[in-house]
């Protein structure tokens, strides 16, 4: 079981849920009103410390986003030794040595000859490159996704939107069946809603003003 017995649980901030509402405009209510009513029972009140500001109790969702791995391929699995490529400035490609995460939908993974994997890095890493650990705790850059997997920083992944690439489903079925590769977590319901959340701000946000100028 390893990792999921720990303390391991992911805050959503009231700013994300309302980032939910505005990614998926169209939703069916009925489908929202399911995803607030599965947030309830995940509420805590904090007391919370702000330089300048009185004490006081704040109302803060935890979640378990990751859970024991599926035995099929599906979207947010994350999975152990595959590699992923990019190319640098000269050029050259470069093999980056780190668990990776399914971005294909799970229905892309059942039909389609190719799957995308994004790079996962751990916490520890990628606190180095952003301004606040609070925000990369709690899943507010866009372009990262924290599973919270483990109390452990070392251990606790963060995927890379920004890091992908595409291998053969065939060739990640035949290394699992072989032993030479093997998933390390799936996602929980809870945890799906939210990293097609983030993925679909990532990739799919509209752009500001400046940007539209340009599309006159």
């Amino acid at each position: 079981m390893g990792f999921w017995n720990r303390e391991n649980d992911s805050k959503i901030t009231k700013e994300f849920i309302e980032l939910f509402k505005k990614a998926f405009p169209t939703i069916d209510p009925g489908q929202l009103n399911s995803v607030e009513e599965l947030l309830k029972q995940f509420r805590r009140r904090d007391f919370s410390f702000r330089g300048g500001y009185k004490p006081q109790f704040e109302e803060n969702i935890y979640i378990q986003v990751t859970r024991d791995p599926q035995p099929i391929l599906m979207q947010g699995d994350i999975l152990d030794k595959f590699p992923i490529l990019i190319v640098d400035n000269n050029g050259d490609l470069i093999e980056l040595d780190t668990p990776s995460v399914i971005l294909s939908a799970s229905c892309d993974c059942e039909n389609d000859s190719n799957i995308l994997l994004a790079g996962c890095f751990s916490f520890s890493e990628i606190r180095k490159f952003v301004k606040s650990d609070i925000d990369l705790s709690n899943n507010l850059y866009y372009k990262f996704f924290t599973f919270s997997n483990s109390s452990d920083e070392a251990k606790s992944l963060v995927a890379d939107f920004s890091k992908v690439t595409s291998y053969s489903k065939e060739l990640i079925e035949m290394r699992l069946k072989e032993g030479k590769t093997k998933k390390i977590a799936s996602l929980t319901q809870i945890g799906y809603y939210y990293f097609v959340t983030k993925l679909y701000i990532h990739l799919l946000r509209l752009e500001d003003s400046n940007a539209m100028e340009y599309r006159k």
